[in-house]
This record gives structure tokens, C-alpha cells and sequence, in this order.
């Protein structure tokens, strides 16, 4: 059992890709018959990564959905929540500088 998670997923057509709504209905098993979670407590960060083109709408929405899942439906303990726009360019992100302090301070967390 782990103490903390890291989970990182792209946005694709306007929500999380395939993968991550398939660990999402398999963490259903978090959750007791009474739905209550049965691990909470655990510490999360969460990591969304998205087109420059995708709606600021509906990166919005998908960053509510995902805290409310995660936080109050199956008790983690969100410590830290990264959204990244993507600019197809692996060198803009290994140099901006205020997403690796966030990065830092946010991992300094868990």
C-alpha cells in the first residue's frame, strides 16, 4: 500500500484520456457499500496536461470533476494539483521556471 500517488493524464476531446477513466472505474473498489472511502487519507497530487487549443472551459470543469472525485468521493488527501498547457515543446516545459517551483514545493509537501 502505498502512502502517496502521483497521477499525471493529458486531456484529450475534452476530457481525461481512456487510461485514466479506466484507473477512475477501478477505483470504484475504494469505496465501501455505504460509500464511504476505504483508504482515506492518502496523499495525491494530480498532474493534467493539455492542448494549447483546448477550451480554458473545459479544462475548468475537468479540474472540478477530478477534485471532487478524488477528494470527496474517494477521501484522498489532494496535495498538490499541476495544470500544464502544452505548447508540443519538451524544451518550454524543462525551463518554466514557476511549474518547477510549484512542482518542487508541492512534492516538498508529500
Amino acid at each position: 500500500m502505498c502512502d502517496s500517488l502521483v497521477l499525471c493524464f493529458p486531456l484529450f476531446f475534452c476530457g481525461p484520456s481512456a487510461q485514466m477513466k479506466v484507473l477512475i472505474d477501478r477505483m470504484y473498489s475504494f469505496i465501501d457499500a455505504n460509500r464511504k472511502p476505504k483508504y482515506p487519507g492518502k496523499k495525491l497530487v494530480l498532474i493534467i496536461t493539455y492542448d494549447k487549443n483546448e477550451s480554458a472551459d473545459v479544462v475548468s470543469v475537468v479540474e472540478a470533476q477530478m477534485r471532487d472525485l478524488f477528494s470527496n468521493v474517494l477521501g484522498f488527501d489532494l496535495k498538490g494539483f499541476l495544470i500544464y498547457k502544452c505548447e508540443h515543446d519538451v524544451i518550454a516545459a524543462a525551463n518554466d521556471v514557476a511549474m518547477i517551483n510549484l512542482s518542487k514545493k508541492i512534492g516538498e509537501n508529500l
